[in-house]
């Protein structure tokens, strides 16, 4: 399953690098939340890529795929000591696919005698359906506390979310919007002296990086 899984993902990748240079006719309008006003503000896509990204993340939500790519991952990414570790965002395809990614991303980790405590799912869904209170307090602890280290979301990008510990990204979903992915990027793009961050690193399994390269105003320095 993992092998077909893999298979179907490679064709879905082919399919982004044929179309990635196709921008949409019409821009599409998304809403970006403002932490400093609070404040919804519309942006219109006209760099939009052109494929069917539901279709694509579909391909994504096996949890074959995902155990073959976070077993891969767990080898390079520890939820100890993130205080000079560093901290992990990984951004899934809904809130079924971030469950299934802290459940195994657990399985793996608890064998290891890590702390149950030190992966959670954070999305506007969490915490008796939304609480807002809830989900600041949870994210606070991200920024403040040691656990979590590892944090699966879907749309924490909305929530004016500021950890600068973050420094590393893992994408398990794919998006077709330059604004989109670069608001995903901007999550980890903190300087944090504490913890001697001057980069940060993406681990990229849909191939969202290769889709939207020659649009993204977001380059590598190294």
């Amino acid at each position: 399953q993992a092998k077909q899984a893999i298979e179907q993902l490679t064709r879905g990748l082919e399919e982004l690098r044929k179309k990635r240079k196709e921008a949409v006719a019409k821009g599409e309008d998304i809403n970006v939340y403002d932490p400093k006003t609070g404040e919804l503000n519309v942006f219109n896509l006209p760099d939009e890529m052109n494929f069917d990204v539901e279709q694509f993340n579909r391909t994504v939500i096996t949890r074959s795929f995902n155990e073959t790519v976070l077993k891969e991952i767990s080898n390079d990414i520890s939820p100890l000591f993130s205080d000079f570790r560093g901290k992990t965002l990984i951004y899934a395809v809904n809130d079924a696919h971030a469950d299934m990614i802290v459940d195994i991303l657990k399985e793996i980790y608890t064998a290891q005698g890590i702390d149950d405590d030190a992966i959670v799912k954070i999305t506007g869904k969490s915490y008796d359906g939304g609480n807002k209170k809830k989900i600041q307090h949870a994210i606070k602890k991200f920024k403040n506390e040691e656990f979590p280290s590892i944090v699966v979301t879907v749309d924490l990008l909305t929530t004016g979310i500021d950890v600068p510990k973050i420094n590393k990204l893992v994408f398990l979903r794919c998006v077709k919007s330059r604004i989109l992915y670069e608001q995903m990027l901007g999550r980890a793009t903190r300087l944090c002296p504490d913890i001697g961050k001057d980069h940060f690193e993406i681990y990229d399994a849909v191939g969202a990086t290769t889709a939207l390269a020659d649009v993204s105003t977001m380059k590598p320095v190294v």
